[in-house]
């Protein structure tokens, strides 16, 4: 897929040791594109909304019918975005709203009638409403948070619809379920609005698997059809859960929260000694996520208690899990390259099966495995370049009629 903004630098920034410096090229002013929308602002709140929006793209301007996505914005972007007009207007705009019209314009409207009518919490987020083939559902990872999606959607056909379930618990007011069969019930819920009947096309990333795995069990239990796409999802080992404290939780939530920009190890090595409370911790991620641009300025502890909370709740909904064995076919895509080291230690605690050549599925169902290797690992297989491969192969997969050429291995 071609990129909808690119521009030329004279030359790649570099730290003094030789390295991309990215701190550096995020702060490059960034020029709009020619043909951008040059519509100004109407009313004072769409004039506070396209600066905020124009400082977040460094910009020096945004029309008010501008695409954030168009305009260069990325999925951390929407987060920030997002969080940003929490904080100044008290009003959540829904992720879903969010990404279905991502303009100055749109949010304006919605922040108008934001006070009066709070929005209520749903898992679909549509990526990509076009299309009259069946839809295809994801499920999140392990965070809840489905912007991760973003780069697979554009580069899926457009004529595939596509919707995104995003978990409870990010939002304000909103509570985190216990355990993936409520989840599954709930999700499940929300799909029958989009397509009331089967068969179903489920798919979902990392803990987002074992989501749409239950989701296709209940279906089947219901006298209903899902095929299922699992985006390396790695099953646990039913006699096996390794001990973990909750400070190596936290590191590895802190870790992923701050990987976008950061990579590399987790940083709770670089926890402060006299932070020792929770709210102490949660208190110096939020000034890391604020200092690498991952939140916007003045987020607090109360954001990461919300998200951390979230990511809590999964991570003992994953532990929890031991379903019966059932006889269901599913794809698996699995990545060719062994897992980041930083994710080591996690699926150790979690007795991880991914030295098996299934991810260790073929423990929970007798039922077809196709394994289909996917180049790159855990992460950067849904992350530019390689999700493209993915987002292709997926395509192969939900039109049989397009002959698929990709390393499969049936079990």
């Amino acid at each position: 897929m071609v990129p909808s903004y690119v521009q030329w630098l004279p030359a790649m920034p570099s730290t003094p040791s030789g390295k991309r410096d990215d701190a550096a090229l995020r702060a490059i002013p960034l020029e709009a594109p020619a043909d951008h929308d040059t519509t100004p602002p109407r009313t004072p709140l769409e004039k506070a909304l396209a600066e905020i929006l124009a400082d977040l793209l460094h910009l020096p301007e945004v029309g008010i019918n501008d695409s954030m996505f168009d305009l260069g914005g990325t999925s951390l972007t929407a987060m920030r975005l997002i969080a940003t007009l929490e904080q100044r207007f008290g009003t959540v705009i829904p992720l879903s709203e969010f990404i279905a019209a991502p303009t100055v314009a749109a949010m304006a409207t919605r922040l108008r009638s934001g006070a009066a009518a709070p929005a209520r919490f749903d898992p679909i987020v549509p990526l990509n409403k076009a299309g009259s083939r069946t839809p295809l559902f994801l499920v999140h990872p392990m965070g809840g948070n489905v912007l991760c999606f973003l780069p697979f959607a554009r580069h899926l056909d457009r004529e595939q619809p596509l919707y995104a379930l995003q978990a409870a618990g990010a939002d304000p007011g909103t509570e985190p379920l216990d355990t993936i069969a409520d989840m599954a019930r709930g999700y499940l819920t929300a799909v029958r609005r989009i397509q009331p009947e089967g068969p179903y096309k489920i798919s979902g990333y990392s803990f987002g698997g074992f989501v749409a795995f239950e989701m296709a069990c209940q279906l089947r239990a219901a006298g209903e059809q899902a095929e299922v796409l699992i985006l390396d999802t790695v099953a646990l080992n039913p006699h096996l859960r390794e001990l973990y404290t909750e400070d190596a939780l936290l590191g590895w939530f802190f870790w992923e929260l701050l990987w976008p920009v950061r990579g590399g190890a987790s940083p709770l090595d670089e926890m402060p000694e006299h932070a020792t409370t929770l709210d102490a911790k949660f208190a110096h991620i939020a000034r890391c996520a604020v200092d690498l641009g991952v939140l916007p300025a003045d987020s607090s502890g109360t954001v990461i208690r919300r998200l951390f909370r979230l990511y809590r709740a999964n991570w003992l909904a994953t532990l929890d899990y031991r379903p019966d064995t059932v006889d269901q076919d599913i794809v698996l895509l699995r990545a060719d390259e062994p897992l980041p080291a930083i994710l080591e230690a996690m699926h150790g605690a979690a007795g991880s099966l991914h030295y098996e050549p299934t991810n260790g599925w073929r423990r929970m169902t007798t039922g077809r495995i196709q394994v289909i290797g996917i180049p790159g690992d855990h992460l950067s297989m849904i992350e530019e370049p390689g999700v493209a491969h993915v987002a292709k192969t997926v395509a192969d997969i939900l039109h049989p009629s397009t002959h698929l050429r990709r390393d499969t291995r049936a079990s």
